[in-house]
């Protein structure tokens, strides 16, 4: 290591790196790190830390809040490796002109990796190269791997990680030829949604940067839509751009391979770019890691393509899947062509007879949003308030408003001028005001399957806070966003506003008078139903997904048409009216008319007792 940190020195590679790249003027805190890397290099002497992990310097120095902001997380070296086997570099017959880039290289973590692996397969098919032959390989290297990062201080890092993977053979070459120059890498310091790429490339590997939209600074959306993405539509993430860049530089029959969140899976924001990844690729592998960083909330998957646009391929590929689940690994396999039927969401939890049962339900039955959108029908779903759950409220001076109570800093979100905290208010009380002046209504606070669970009431005349229409909180269905022992929350409710972590779904008018709201909580509170959202929306987490808007209009829901549907669908209603006059009272007849309830609506979707029994059992397995 000293004879390393020596050797920088002394070529005075670290103050060329810092010309190269630090040549603008340009305020940075991490600078303060880049001015003292000399001692703290130094300082690794005696505690013996490998320089192959100088990542993790960067990490240590700079705060994750911080590297958050700019998209600088940075990848364990076993998430790096298992990605370069998935791409297939160097599975003992790469070819040794083949060309690599990380266009989000950070401090190296891929490109160290994949140094490591040219140099070991260079050395297996000949153990003893020659000068001439490593000053070929050094110059292999430099012509074939390539790295983008719009960070300076990652950049040099970056070089100083590859110095050091070839350590011992570039001091091999210069004690025999002084005169050999110190390699510099082609890692370039740049934005990469300004770069014109003038080549192609065999692989492409990465961890892009995770940045939502609303983080995104103007500057750099401002170049996101000159460059005219495909995929920057709507609510994107950063991390799709680079996919859509990543698979448009690569060669034909070219390999990508990212680290990337699983909401990339089955979001409703990111079906752009899941289209887009169908379209333009064979999907090789997907294998769900689960979380990988410091941020417990982001669950990452790894993603492996291949540049394809023969759509026949495509259709006829099988995808490998793995889902790392506890201490074991679970294989599976779906053809790509599903994909498209389940409209471009990427279910990898699924089994033959989940695809089964999916298809048939997806195929003989409308989506609630079809049902919306039908001209004979008239039903609508909505948020509640929006407020906070505790109902908290602030009135802003500037605007001469109340806004809900931000998160964060105290400041108003429209003036952006600070809130003073002794105009804080509660607009949910526990009982009725005392004052006659005081315009109120009743507030479901919290439901439970069947039941309104807490009822308060809530404060109607403060100016600036978005009540909604007061139609959609009469004689309704409310859904809950989160499940109930696995199951769809919903119950009935004649009146009473909600926040809008309860979305209110109401039928105005049917052509179906059997088609009613105490018909469609039945279904909504079914079995069949459940297990539809937990397969279509959350398996790959074996945890049940948050309950929103945009998959409540998925689901598929039957009408009654035929005299057997209806006489059915009428038993359904009175069972069900039945259990909202009874869960307060008599638990244990509730639950059996649910059971009831349950079976009839798998009779009425036509699903057979075998069907049942493992829908049944999947419940119990979440």
């Amino acid at each position: 290591m000293k004879e390393f940190i020596d050797f920088l020195k002394s070529h005075k590679i670290i103050s060329n790196l810092k010309k190269k790249y630090l040549k603008d003027s340009i305020s940075y805190e991490k600078f303060t790190f880049m001015n003292d890397i000399d001692d703290i290099l130094s300082s690794f002497v005696s505690g013996n830390i490998n320089l192959d992990k100088l990542a993790y310097l960067y990490e240590r120095e700079v705060s994750y809040d911080h590297r958050k902001k700019l998209g600088e997380i940075y990848t364990p070296f076993d998430v790096v490796d298992q990605i370069l086997d998935g791409v297939g570099f160097y599975n003992n017959n790469c070819d040794g002109s083949k060309t690599v880039i990380d266009i989000s290289c950070g401090a190296g973590s891929f490109l160290v990796r994949v140094v490591k692996r040219i140099v070991k397969y260079n050395r297996k098919i000949n153990k003893d190269l020659d000068l001439s032959q490593l000053k070929k390989l050094i110059e292999s290297i430099k012509s074939r791997i390539s790295g983008i990062d719009i960070n300076p201080i990652a950049c040099i890092l970056c070089q100083i990680n590859l110095l050091y993977e070839l350590f011992e053979i570039i001091k091999y070459i210069h004690n025999i030829d002084p005169l050999f120059s110190i390699p510099v890498f082609r890692v370039e310091c740049q934005n990469v949604f300004s770069k014109t790429f003038n080549e192609k490339y065999d692989f492409i590997v990465g961890n892009p940067p995770y940045l939502f939209i609303r983080d995104i600074p103007q500057d750099q959306k401002n170049l996101i839509n000159n460059r005219k993405f495909e995929t920057s539509q709507g609510q994107y993430d950063y991390y799709q751009l680079f996919i859509e860049i990543g698979v448009k530089l690569l060669k034909s029959n070219g390999f990508l391979g990212f680290i990337i969140p699983d909401s990339i899976l089955a979001l409703s924001n990111r079906h752009i770019i899941r289209k887009y990844i169908y379209n333009h690729t064979i999907i090789k592998e997907i294998s769900y890691l689960g979380p990988q960083f410091d941020d417990p909330i982001v669950s990452n998957i790894i993603l492996i393509l291949q540049r394809e646009l023969d759509h026949k391929k495509i259709l006829k590929n099988v995808v490998n899947i793995k889902l790392k689940q506890k201490s074991k690994t679970i294989s599976n396999s779906i053809l790509q062509s599903y994909f498209k039927d389940w409209n471009y969401k990427f279910l990898i939890n699924l089994n033959s007879e989940d695809i089964k049962i999916l298809d048939y339900l997806n195929t003989n039955f409308p989506r609630l949003n079809q049902i919306m959108e039908n001209p004979n029908y008239h039903l609508y779903l909505k948020r509640g308030v929006e407020l906070t759950k505790e109902g908290k409220i602030v009135y802003c001076q500037t605007c001469n408003k109340y806004y809900p109570l931000p998160r964060g800093k105290l400041e108003c979100k429209i003036c952006n001028n600070k809130l003073l905290p002794q105009l804080i208010e509660d607009i949910i009380i526990n009982h009725k005001p005392n004052i006659s002046k005081i315009k109120f209504s009743p507030f479901i606070y919290s439901i439970n399957r069947y039941r309104v669970n807490n009822s308060k009431f809530i404060i109607l005349d403060k100016e600036g806070i978005n009540y909604k229409n007061p139609e959609i909180y009469k004689e309704r269905i409310v859904i809950r966003q989160l499940s109930q022992n696995n199951l769809i929350c919903a119950t009935y409710s004649k009146n009473g506003y909600t926040s809008q972590s309860l979305y209110n779904l109401r039928i105005i008018k049917s052509p179906v008078s059997e088609f009613n709201s105490f018909y469609l909580l039945g279904v909504l509170n079914s079995e069949l139903l459940s297990y539809f959202f937990f397969k279509s929306f959350g398996s790959y987490k074996n945890l049940y997904p948050r309950i929103l808007i945009e998959k409540i209009k998925e689901l598929p829901i039957m009408i009654p048409q035929t005299d057997d549907e209806k006489k059915v669908s009428i038993i359904i209603t009175e069972y069900v009216k039945k259990v909202l006059n009874l869960i307060n009272k008599d638990s244990t007849l509730s639950d059996h008319l649910q059971i009831k309830i349950n079976n009839l609506i798998y009779e009425l979707y036509e699903i057979k007792d075998e069907k049942r029994e493992y829908i049944k059992d999947s419940l119990r397995e979440i």
